[in-house]
This record gives C-alpha cells, structure tokens and sequence, in this order.
C-alpha cells in the first residue's frame, strides 16, 4: 500500500516533488515549540508555516489546517522536540506499533500474530503512513477496556489519557454508564483534571486561551474547505452525505446509527464481545473520525476471531478490518462497512454464548429447533 501510495505522488513527495507534510511533522513541530520554551505557537499557524519553510526550505508544502489537540497533549508531545524531524517520525510511529503490539500480544497470545495484527491493513497501515496517533489511541482504548474487569482505577487513567481526543470515547462513556463503573469514571474525570492542572502549571493559562484561538481558526478551515477535508477523509456515518451538503439528511442518518449500535451494544455479554462491541460502536457514534482513527479495529477483530470457529464468520471479521485501506485509492467513508459487521458478529457471538443450546442446534440442523418450554 505504502508502495502504491508512493507510485501516485501520495508519499513521501508529491508529483511536483514537494515534501507532503506528513500528520508526524505536527506533532513534531508542538514539541519543538515547547522545548523552546514557546508552546502558545503550536496553534500559531504563520508560526508552524515559518518552521515548514525552515525544515524543508523551497519543497515545502504546508497543511492548511491549525494543530486543533488540546494542551495536554503538549505534555507528551515534548519529547519529540528533542529529535531531528525524521528521527521525531521514526520515534512516534515506532513506539505506538510496540504500544499496540504490546495490547495486541496478550490478545493473540503469540508474537508472530500480534506483529501481523499490528501491521494490519486497514487503520493500521494509515497511522504508519501519515504518521498519526492510531496506534495510541487504539492500545489506550483496548487496554482499558481489558483491565476493567481487575483494575478499575488503571482502567480509568488510560480512558483519562484517551482523552486527548475526547469524541472516540463517546461510546465509551456510555458503556461504562451502563455497566455502572462508577469507579472508573471517577478516575478517568480525576485523570483528566490532573492533566489540565499540570499543563496549566507548565505552560500558564495563556495556552489556552492559544488554543481557543487555534481551535476557532480549525473549525473555520474545516468548513470552508468542507469537499476535501470532511467529506473525503472523514469516515463517519455523517460524512457519507456531506459530500451532497445535505446536512439535515447526514445528521438524520448519523443519529440514526449512532443510537442503533449504543442499543445493540447494550445488549452484548461476554468479556471479549463487550470489548468488541464498545470498538466498534465508538467508530459509529462519533461524527468526527477518521481512517487512521479505525486501528482500534483491528484490537476488535482480533477478540472477535479468537472467539470464531466459523470460516466464513472469520473472514467477515478480517474482511471488516481491512476495509479502512480502500480509503487511499476511493474516497469512501468506511466506519460504516467495516464497524458495522464486527458490531454484528459481537452481537451474535454473544447469543451463542449465552444460549449453546440453540446454536449447537442451528450448526447440527441448519435451523433452531425449540424445546417445548422455549415455545
């Protein structure tokens, strides 16, 4: 894929020979800027526009969008600041696929599948191409999900640092009102106080007034150059009629989704199957995500067929997972096509958990055969 992407002036250079400025140059440039000792210009865009221009001189080509993370993300972010521009990428990329191998590993239970699994196509291979933060969010997000059950308070720091961005934990945060983990989110809403207290403390309050600026001038880009950004790389529910502007009929069909997989996920038991389900029904409720945001997916794939015995059952899943790829050569928002069956198949497995009966009798006959008391 990357090949390919390469082959089309996709990446590294464009087809007039322009450095593309990766997702990774971002954060990058953040913790340049908050090594030395000026952080507000992280959401200063002439500031990031001058540091292009300085970085990659007359090849340059600039993003047109503000850096829109909050300033709690400065307090990880540093670090990369330190770094020249391609070690910072090498950097970032490589310890959220080992983040993500770690999680993926006590998935699989063996090295080789959890290194296949980190490389996946589909979001993985997004996160590695742009150099985006998929791979964090994604082992934030199944980590947590996964030590719920023995450690609510670890379970709600990490779901505290997933917070750096805040609308992939909106099914989240439903799931864990409706398993009544209280705990939980008592640490997660302490998690993310402390996080605003410390960047407030190292950066003073003026960065986030910095922010709100940078914030504004994000959303206003974002609508005015509503066909490129949001409806071609944006992979929501929503953004499948945005391409019309048909906002009334995209919101209409995203609320439809969104309300439909929070109820079938409700309804789903089971460990691996809940984890699964609360994945995939975080990629259908959020209106704003997009294809490197769908790695987590791969986390939920994986818990999926571990739990199959069925041939076509496991292909659906890894078919599901690696739909997020065709994003690079179709503009195609995919949350839908790849959320939306591994949501089913969670559903389903945990009917077959829950009644062995019925599904020893589907498999044996082909139909379910009731008992008497069940009619």
């Amino acid at each position: 894929m990357i090949g390919s992407y390469h082959y089309r002036g996709g990446w590294p250079f464009n087809k007039q020979g322009q450095v593309i400025q990766a997702d990774a140059y971002s954060f990058w440039a953040v913790g340049t800027f908050t090594v030395e000792g000026r952080p507000a210009h992280a959401y200063d865009k002439p500031a990031n526009d001058a540091l292009v221009d300085a970085t990659f001189g007359k090849r340059a080509m600039r993003s047109s969008l503000s850096f829109p993370y909050s300033p709690v993300i400065l307090l990880f972010l540093w670090p990369l600041g330190l770094l020249t521009y391609p070690m910072a990428w090498i950097a970032f990329v490589g310890c959220g696929m080992l983040a993500w191998f770690s999680v993926l590993r006590t998935i699989c239970k063996d090295n080789f599948s959890a290194a296949a699994a980190t490389v996946a196509a589909g979001g993985a291979t997004q996160s590695i191409l742009f150099g985006q933060n998929g791979f964090y969010t994604a082992s934030l997000f199944l980590a947590g999900l996964m030590v719920l059950p023995r450690n609510k308070g670890l379970a709600g720091l990490l779901f505290g640092l997933l917070t750096i961005k805040p609308h992939l934990g909106i099914a989240l945060f439903a799931a864990l009102i409706i398993w009544r983990e209280w705990r939980a989110i008592f640490m997660t809403m302490l998690t993310v106080a402390g996080l605003a207290a410390t960047a407030t403390i190292a950066f003073g309050l003026q960065i986030w007034q910095a922010y709100l600026n940078g914030s504004a001038a994000f959303a206003g880009k974002m609508f005015s150059d509503l066909q490129p950004i949001i409806a071609y790389r944006m992979q929501s529910v929503f953004a499948m009629n945005v391409m019309k502007e048909d906002w009334k009929v995209g919101v209409a069909l995203h609320a439809t989704a969104a309300i439909g997989a929070l109820i079938v996920m409700s309804r789903i038991k089971g460990r691996d199957q809940r984890v699964a389900a609360v994945v995939a029904a975080s990629a259908l409720v959020s209106p704003y995500i997009f294809h490197y945001d769908l790695t987590m997916l791969t986390g939920a794939a994986a818990l999926l067929l571990r739990n199959s015995r069925r041939p076509l059952e496991s292909g659906i899943i890894a078919i599901a997972a690696a739909i997020p790829v065709i994003t690079v050569y179709i503009h195609l928002p995919t949350a839908l096509l790849s959320a939306m069956p591994l949501l089913g198949i969670a559903y389903i497995q945990s009917v077959r958990a829950e009644r062995p009966d019925l599904a020893q009798a589907i498999a044996s006959t082909g139909s379910p055969r009731l008992a008497a008391s069940d009619t």
